[in-house]
């Protein structure tokens, strides 16, 4: 599902959070937005869900102005933050409300979190907990698995490896994998630290100012990406900074 902005600009007072002349994400592709914080990331994920307005332009999914109309929620699943989650429900309460609304029957629900089965590593369903009193780490978990459980063409996540331990993520980047190879969607996922993002975007963009989301030019980076060529993730944490200097030197 191809996703689309079209000079699409917001400011908060005279800060510039984002200025998009053209971005375009093709169907199937898998996209790693790189950035510092504050570099526009999250705003870009917002204007596209309709979250907040553009003060100029428009964002388009599978040619549909996200703002003019809703048929793009049909498929099309995104997390980005615990305000998408009703933390008063327990996981299967809300994996429940999310399959009613996007008409996953109660059998294709059951049969989905069985993928999810080791992504969960038996903490986040069977135990009776509401979201609410969950680790920062399962919430993720919740919220990722909710945004996936309707097979959506075109997956938005923000920063899906916070808060998950070595062992969740590397799981995450399998669910990703072999999601798109399975299912073929188009998917996208941020992330501040580029040393951190596991081996799988064939694409990247990155930015370090409020041009962020349009494609800081990082050429060295993009270059490394695609080819799979990525820095020891031992060395994480790391600044963008310096985790920029490491691809420049490995490409």
């Amino acid at each position: 599902m191809e996703l689309t902005l079209e000079n699409v600009r917001k400011t908060f007072g005279e800060k510039v959070a984002l200025d998009v002349d053209t971005y375009v994400i093709h169907d199937g592709e898998i996209v790693g937005l790189v950035g510092n914080n504050g570099a526009g990331k999250t705003t870009m994920f917002r204007v596209i869900l309709d979250l907040i307005k553009p003060d100029e332009g428009v964002a388009r999914i599978g040619g549909i102005a996200t703002a003019h109309s809703e048929e793009w929620k049909a498929y099309t699943g995104a997390y980005v933050d615990t305000g998408f989650l009703i933390d008063y429900l327990t996981p299967e309460e809300y994996f429940d409300f999310v399959a009613k609304v996007n008409g996953v029957s109660k059998e294709d629900l059951d049969a989905r979190l069985l993928q999810f089965e080791h992504f969960m590593n038996g903490e986040v369903i069977g135990n009776g907990t509401l979201i609410r009193n969950l680790s920062a780490g399962n919430k993720q978990k919740v919220g990722i698995i909710g945004a996936m459980l309707h097979n959506p063409q075109l997956l938005l996540l923000d920063e899906p490896f916070n808060f998950l331990d070595p062992s969740s993520q590397h799981a995450m980047k399998y669910l990703l994998e072999s999601y798109n190879r399975e299912t073929g969607p188009s998917a996208k996922a941020d992330d501040p630290r580029p040393a951190c993002i596991p081996r799988i975007p064939p694409a990247a963009t990155g930015g370090r100012n409020p041009k962020a989301a349009a494609g800081w030019p990082m050429p060295p980076l993009r270059r490394c990406l695609k080819r799979r060529i990525v820095p020891d993730t031992r060395r994480c944490p790391a600044s963008s900074a310096s985790s920029y200097q490491r691809y420049r030197r490995i490409c």
